[in-house]
């Protein structure tokens, strides 16, 4: 990991918000922070699983419409997703 990639990943880490990074419909990076909320035990967390396994069944197709909407690189609307913990 470069410095920069290094410095970037503590920073985002502290950030009190959950956030993750998808590419191709698969968690590329997700905080310390997204991965507690959604109670994976320590040392684990959801990078490399598709983003669809961690929302609710309801919200599926919804999520499917905007990651399509984002593949041409256009910028989809804003959605609320309900997203599964471990538990």
């Amino acid at each position: 990991m470069t410095e920069n990639a290094a410095f970037l990943k503590r920073l985002l880490d502290k950030t009190g918000e959950g956030l993750a990074v998808v590419q191709d419909g698969r968690i590329y990076f997700a905080n310390e922070t997204l991965t507690g909320m959604l109670r994976f035990p320590a040392g684990e967390n959801p990078v490399g699983m598709p983003l669809s396994s961690l929302v609710h069944p309801r919200d599926r197709a919804a999520l499917s419409v905007w990651l399509s909407s984002r593949e041409g690189g256009t910028r989809g609307e804003h959605r609320n997703l309900t997203l599964l913990r471990r538990d």
